[in-house]
């Protein structure tokens, strides 16, 4: 079906679409924190609980854009509802699996479904969002951030009275929010792109491939500093004299600080304009974390919330920005900046780990600064109109 003819439920559709994403990012953090119990019943190390997690982060997030790319050409709305399915199946059922290269598979298999939603998720949602295109994609991003901090939610207390093999039980929900979708006519959309493309002119030209990198850079800074506080943030605050409990609160408030930076960024950025939300989000999440990283005590503990949440700002302009760069490759643009810097974010923190291992935490988290600094430099260099090149 043509996207205008899907426009009459479109509001049924678009919240089908946010359903779907929830369940996308929960299963895709369902697996990460049982792994000590997969460490009992398959006998695996520490480095291969670490390589369970690294192939569900690769596979759900850095091929992003080689499947955007794959499907600007054609976006087909069944993919979504088959997405959930998948994704829940395989991760689900990895509960019951024996043997730890299966599991592999596993993961990496289930991970390949969120590569396919996010891109295709984010460009329905904008492309059937009349007015407010950014409170809508912001919307569809705030879903999937509050999935991640509800999956270990759940699924710690469910495996510490039920076992592992609860997990099963979760495809459950997700079969019924399949069906949800299906039923709101999600499935039946399709969007073929028109070739318009002149004579001599290339497909990507070298000014848009230097800004396509440019702004990876973009959230993949964010995305390093991110990951490094997720993981040694709590290590890093009791070194400051900052009490467990309290180290505790400041993460879960840290995570949730995301998707609600993330819903006003998109709101603000209909109104402002995405280029003065970024500049914003840039200047103060620098301000924020230049005093998280330079003070002790309660201060840290609120510049790093504020971080989170100013920084957070910058997700819904970034990907507008970039889908204006290379407007007929808007799920490529999507899972370049949204996806793939989850990945290099993740190695990051690992860089920042052997790091630290040297010249200590509190110092290390000082070199965070530098990252940010170059992405605010970035923030400044953006024009105002991409020039046709």
């Amino acid at each position: 079906m043509d996207i205008q003819k899907g426009l009459k439920n479109k509001g049924m559709i678009i919240l089908s679409i946010f359903i779907g994403h929830f369940f996308i990012d929960f299963y895709s953090n369902i697996i990460p924190p049982v792994l000590y119990l997969f460490s009992e019943k398959l006998s695996i190390t520490l480095a291969q609980q670490g390589i369970v997690s690294a192939f569900i982060i690769a596979f759900a997030s850095v091929f992003q854009p080689i499947v955007g790319y794959f499907t600007d050409k054609k976006t087909d709305g069944w993919l979504l509802v088959i997405s959930v399915v998948w994704i829940g199946l395989f991760m689900c059922l990895a509960a019951i699996i024996n043997n730890y290269y299966v599991l592999l598979i596993a993961v990496a298999l289930g991970g390949l479904a969120s590569s396919v939603y996010h891109p295709l998720g984010s460009a329905l949602t904008i492309k059937l969002s009349d007015r407010a295109k950014g409170t809508s994609l912001s919307s569809f991003l705030v879903v999937g951030g509050l999935a991640i901090p509800a999956a270990p939610a759940i699924v710690l207390p469910l495996t510490n009275i039920y076992g592992l093999n609860v997990l099963v039980y979760l495809l459950i929900p997700g079969i019924f929010a399949a069906i949800i979708m299906y039923f709101s006519g999600v499935h039946k959309i399709t969007i073929e792109q028109q070739e318009t493309k002149k004579e001599g002119e290339s497909k990507l030209s070298i000014y848009k491939i230097m800004w396509l990198f440019l702004l990876v850079v973009i959230p993949t800074a964010r995305n390093i500093v991110f990951r490094s506080i997720v993981t040694f943030g709590i290590q890093y605050m009791t070194l400051k004299d900052i009490t467990l409990s309290l180290a505790g609160i400041t993460i879960t408030m840290f995570l949730f600080a995301e998707p609600i930076g993330t819903f006003f960024g998109g709101f603000f950025g209909d109104r402002l304009g995405h280029k003065n939300i970024l500049i914003i989000s840039g200047i103060l999440g620098a301000i924020s974390a230049a005093l998280a990283f330079w003070s002790e005590g309660i201060l840290t503990v609120i510049c790093l919330i504020f971080m989170s949440f100013f920084f957070c700002l910058s997700n819904t302009p970034t990907v507008f920005i970039t889908q204006s760069l290379i407007p007929k490759n808007t799920n490529l643009a999507t899972g370049l900046v949204f996806g793939l810097p989850m990945g290099l974010g993740g190695l990051g923190a690992i860089v920042f780990g052997k790091i630290a291992d040297s010249i200590g935490l509190i110092s290390t988290a000082k070199y965070l600064i530098v990252p940010v600094i170059v992405m605010i430099c970035i923030i400044f260099m953006i024009p105002k109109e991409w020039k046709e090149a």
